[in-house]
């Protein structure tokens, strides 16, 4: 099957014309019975390459082939071309680079990658010349995940002179492997005459000829050329595979030839791929085509590739090989690493100039290539290649330091900053507006990747008002998105006071829908979610960014990188809304696909935030297992996540009263804060101090800490650490009581209230003290509408309920007195006349008239059932209670050793707090009947007909509300 691309395929990814081979019937019937894995090892010369191209035109497959070499044993090089020729199948469109973010995940990525590359509709890969890998590369392990992807119905054919590696051991014991060997290959009688015949004729060569011939070759396709080409059909030294006799051979085939001819092949075999106008320029021969078509048709190991851009032609290896041994001279090879470097071919022309010290050359080169290495991951060719540069000629040119300066933020954002300082000051002095802005922002970006050190950051924030004074008009709006998402996220860490800043998040919110670069994007709306939230407190606007981020923000094709960016964006947000159930579902979502995508460098965040799970519920050791997960992480952890991982374990250790461990967290905090310089950081290594002191029982030192804390808290920038100060001051307060209680009470909610915030770390890892606060603010009447609003967001039951309906948000309310009615978070609950639950009701009124705690279910099934016989009441009560709970909420009645309850931390009932209040009056001043518990009076349940247990229950409740009366004014006498 022939393919085509709109653009040429470098000549690596280009197979051999099949024209010139010689059918192979008998082979052919091997490979068609091979399994999805094909192995042909044999020696140099032996007609692998040539057999797979035959088998190709014969069968027309379609098929992708693929040159090995040795600059595959960079894993990205190789992915980066194998993407490119999968582009033929798929409208143009690459598969993805192998970018740094995989690093981690390696495996996984060769899987999907292969996955893809099935899909495109390829159904065979070649990878010639395998032993050009060298042995410890890592696509060795890579192509062992990634070819176990193979589909039944695809193949891959690998061609080598050597055996597969190691690696595939688990490969080659599956069924789909099958070995081809130089013993497969050696041609026999027929192929060796049909071979001889088509470069000699027909009539000039008969079948005994050629078996004479075939056994002093040994079978050896190489070596019969040769021999025709030496005019050695009948006799001659024995030729075997052996290399040193090829040379031999190939030499005096050499000396046959006049000195033009001799220089024309040695100067086209320094160019890896042969094009005939690079030849004719290398070589000053008008007529370097048809000598090139001339060899192909001798075949004289050469062979024609055919591509979208026009032939190009290749020197076999050996022959490659034997031609570079007489070296061209110094000049010759400037010219041509001049020509390939013309001709696009930069990679070839980079290793000439390398070889000749010509390092003005090389570096010219590099500029142009360094672009497409970065952009395919190419990261560790491209540094080598920059190392090797003499000083001077980076300096020179400032986009060279820039690229040093990438290759090495992924693994050392510190060393990378270094070269991205030097190219900015380089771009500076020539009055490179995109250069300066470029490295402004790489520099800015390397103290994102260390997230340490921040203070040195400010130099370059500083800088930032003269570069724009200097550089008024930005070059693109990609650009301009760049310098404001780092000018509005570094400052908020250290400097959130600097005047400008919500300009600046406004103009990042206009440029936000236009930005093309999807990484950028994610990373622009994430600074601006954390701006609104964390230093803002902006809800509402945070809400319609994240709203309208999601819309345009991603589709199919975003990369995974960005899409787990957009994740980290969710969990914040989910968390911040105290939304566990949603941060639960983002967090999983997100280590499944970056196990599946194979991108685990924000695992660490996201296995650090699963802490927060079991820490919302108090499940011990579920805290104590996902803390332990996070060891792995903490080999050689970066400042930041040491911080905040030191600091999930402090908390543990506080709400466990684990006072040693308290110690040892805070101090591990405050060491790590120190380390990050964020604001933030040192704000929350102060209450840590604080804690501390409580736990070496120093409250002196703890009152000073938590002094310090609330001091610096207004200027932290962020106002949930400023809330966690708060609330910290709370609990001290009211250990203490008093006016500083109240005080501090009013102060942590009247701030909560101004900025909507819904959760903290305090509140999130002490849930039943926030119960109780809350429940002293509703007494107290503070913020009533946006502690009830907290109170439902958490889920917090009262440890004490309070008797008056409207003290608490109750999930359920029920009346009974002088009516009935049920109300679910404050609406009444209604049913259209055919619908009633008449049972599940009947139940419920019941369970209320014997008390609402501790009924008997024996009570309740012979009240309501007292025709049926004890299983059938029991299976009706089973039944109908199911139905109760569906109605009210799963939570709302207990069932425990046979006795049914409504909870009266989840539903309030006037009945049962008449029962309540005349067994425990409470804190009531009848006096003033504002604030009497006590429900309005009136009958239960009056318009329900006559039931036997419905008058002993109106009499018992009308008694005990008496009583309640009576025992309310005693205590209200007493105060």
């Amino acid at each position: 099957m022939t393919v085509s691309s709109a653009k040429p395929l470098p000549f690596k990814l280009t197979p051999p014309s099949a024209e010139r081979c010689v059918p192979r019937p008998r082979l052919f019937e091997k490979l068609d019975g091979a399994g999805r894995l094909a192995w042909i090892a044999a020696p140099a010369g032996s007609g692998k390459t040539s057999l797979v191209s035959a088998w190709l035109k014969a069968r027309d497959f379609p098929a992708l082939w693929y040159h090995v070499d040795a600059g595959d044993a960079e894993p990205a090089a190789f992915f980066a071309y194998l993407g490119q020729a999968a582009s033929v199948f798929k409208d143009g469109e690459s598969l993805p680079p192998l970018t740094p973010e995989y690093a981690l995940g390696l495996p996984a990525f060769a899987r999907n990658f292969f996955r893809r590359l099935w899909q495109t509709g390829c159904r065979l890969l070649v990878l010639d010349d395998y032993h050009d890998l060298p042995a410890d590369a890592a696509l060795h392990d890579m192509l062992r995940h990634g070819l176990e992807e193979t589909p039944a119905d695809c193949r891959v054919v690998v061609v080598s002179r050597n055996e597969p590696p190691a690696q595939w051991a688990r490969l080659r014991l599956s069924g789909a492997f099958s070995r081809f060997c130089w013993r497969d290959l050696r041609l026999d009688d027929g192929e060796c005459l049909a071979m001889a015949q088509g470069r000699l004729g027909d009539g000039e060569i008969d079948g005994e000829r050629a078996a004479l011939l075939n056994r002093r070759i040994a079978g050896w396709a190489a070596g019969l050329v040769l021999a025709l080409e030496h005019g050695d059909a009948d006799g001659g030294e024995r030729l075997a595979d052996d290399p040193l006799l090829f040379d031999f051979f190939a030499a005096e085939i050499l000396a046959g030839l006049n000195a033009e001819a001799r220089e024309f092949l040695r100067l086209c075999a320094l160019l890896p791929e042969i094009r005939p106008d690079a030849a004719a320029e290398l070589t000053g021969r008008a007529d370097a085509s048809a000598r090139l078509e001339d060899l192909v048709r001798r075949n004289l190991f050469t062979v024609r590739h055919r591509a979208g851009g026009g032939d190009s032609y290749e020197f076999r290896p050996l022959f490659r090989q034997f031609l570079l041994t007489d070296a061209a001279g110094p000049e010759s090879t400037a010219r041509a690493a001049s020509v390939l470097c013309r001709h696009g071919d930069f990679e070839a022309g980079i290793a000439l100039f390398q070889a000749l010290g010509d390092w003005p050359a090389m570096a010219d080169a590099l500029l142009a290539l360094a672009p497409q290495l970065h952009a395919a991951g190419r990261l560790a060719a491209l540094s080598a290649w920059l190392d090797v540069l003499p000083e001077a000629e980076l300096e020179r040119r400032p986009w060279l330091r820039y690229f040093q300066g990438a290759c090495r933020l992924p693994i050392d954002p510190a060393g990378a900053r270094t070269y991205y300082a030097s190219a900015f000051a380089g771009f500076d002095a020539e009055g490179d507006a995109l250069g300066s802005y470029s490295a402004w922002i790489a520099v800015c970006a390397s103290f994102i990747f260390a997230f340490g050190n921040i203070a040195a950051a400010d130099p370059w924030l500083a800088a930032l008002p003269a570069l724009r004074q200097r550089y008024p008009d930005f070059p693109d709006p990609e650009l301009e998105a760049g310098v404001l998402t780092f000018s509005l996220f570094l400052p908020t860490l250290r400097h959130p006071d600097t005047p400008g800043l919500e300009a600046v998040a406004l103009r990042l919110e206009d440029l936000l829908p236009g930005i093309r670069d999807a990484q950028l994007k994610v990373a622009a709306a994430s600074n601006l979610l954390m701006y609104w939230l964390g230093t803002r407190g902006d809800n509402l606007r945070a809400e319609r960014l994240t709203a309208r981020f999601a819309a345009d923000g991603l589709g199919e094709a975003t990369p995974p990188l960005v899409r787990l960016m957009w994740e980290t964006m969710h969990a914040f947000h989910h968390w911040l809304n105290a939304d566990i159930a949603g941060l639960d579902l983002a967090l999983r979502r997100a280590l499944s696909f970056a196990e599946s995508s194979g991108v685990r460098i924000l695992d660490s965040y996201f296995t650090l935030q699963t802490v927060l799970i079991p820490a919302y519920t108090g499940d011990r050791e579920g805290v104590a297992a996902a803390l332990a997960g996070m060891a792995p992480y903490m080999a050689m952890p970066r400042s930041y996540d040491a911080f905040q991982y030191h600091f999930l374990r402090l908390l543990e250790a506080r709400a466990s009263g684990d006072d040693g461990a308290v110690v040892d967290a805070a101090r591990e905090v405050e060491r790590y804060a120190a380390r990050t310089e964020i604001l933030s950081c040192a704000l929350y290594a102060m209450l840590a101090a604080a804690w501390r002191c409580l736990a070496e029982q120093d409250s002196a030192g703890a009152l000073l800490e938590l002094a310090r804390a609330k001091a610096a808290a207004p200027g932290c920038g962020s106002v949930t650490a400023h809330w966690d100060v708060l609330f910290a001051e709370l609990e001290l307060a009211d250990a203490r009581g008093g006016e500083d209680g109240r005080q501090a009470l009013a102060a942590f909610f009247a701030f909560g209230q101004r900025y909507g915030l819904l959760n903290a770390y305090g509140i999130h890892w002490r849930r039943p003290a926030l119960a109780d606060y809350c429940q002293k603010a509703l007494q107290q009447n503070l913020a009533a509408d946006y502690v009830r609003r907290l109170i439902r967001v958490h889920g917090l039951l009262p440890e004490r309920p309070p008797p008056q309906a409207d003290a608490w948000p109750w999930p359920v309310r029920i009346y009974t007195l002088g009516r009935f009615e049920i109300q679910l978070d404050g609406k009444a609950l209604s049913f259209s006349a055919s619908r009633v639950p008449v049972k599940p009701l009947e139940l419920l009124k019941a369970l209320i008239g014997f008390g609402g705690r501790d009924v008997a279910q024996e009570s309740l099934a012979d009240a309501l059932w007292p025709d049926a016989d004890g299983d059938a009441a029991r299976r009706t009560l089973h039944t109908n209670l199911h139905r109760l709970r569906a109605l009210l909420g799963e939570d709302s009645l207990t069932v425990r050793d046979g006795r049914i309850s409504l909870d009266a931390r989840r539903c309030w009932c006037d009945a049962a707090i008449v029962e309540t209040l005349a067994a425990y009056p409470g804190h009531c001043a009848c006096a003033d009947p504002s604030r009497c518990p006590l429900p309005p009076p009136g009958e239960f349940l009056p318009l329900e007909p006559a039931l036997p247990w419905l008058s002993e229950a109106r009499a018992r409740i009308e008694r005990r509300r008496r009583e309640a009366i009576a025992k309310c004014r005693r205590e209200g006498l007493r105060r």
